[in-house]
């Protein structure tokens, strides 16, 4: 305390405005300090929205997944269902062609 008085009274003897400068910097650096507060009270709020909505987008990506997920689990027995469907009717369409085939080739023998 005894060193900041002293200062102020050479800073009195050689300059009015150094002493006010010097009066003024804590002032300064209150309302700065103050205002960096003001910010934080201000930005904080918009980061949590930030983070919820961030969040919100994880939660519904990961349940996007899971019903795709789901889904392939559904339809994973349907399609081979499906598959051997078609592998059946592919033999059948070949034994039909074997059946006509040789149709056809005793239809060529009694006419020959």
């Amino acid at each position: 305390m005894l060193c900041s008085q002293l200062l102020l009274h050479l800073a009195l003897q050689f300059s009015p405005t150094l002493c006010l400068e010097l009066l003024l910097q804590p002032v300064q650096l209150l309302l700065q300090l103050h205002l960096v507060v003001l910010l934080s009270h201000l930005l904080l709020p918009l980061l949590q929205v930030r983070l919820l909505l961030l969040h919100l987008v994880l939660l519904l990506s990961q349940l996007l997944l899971h019903l795709l997920l789901l889904l392939s689990h559904l339809l994973l027995p349907m399609l081979h269902v499906c598959l051997l469907l078609l592998q059946l009717l592919l033999l059948l369409s070949h034994l039909l062609l074997l059946t006509l085939k040789f149709i056809l080739l005793q239809v060529l023998q009694l006419l020959l």
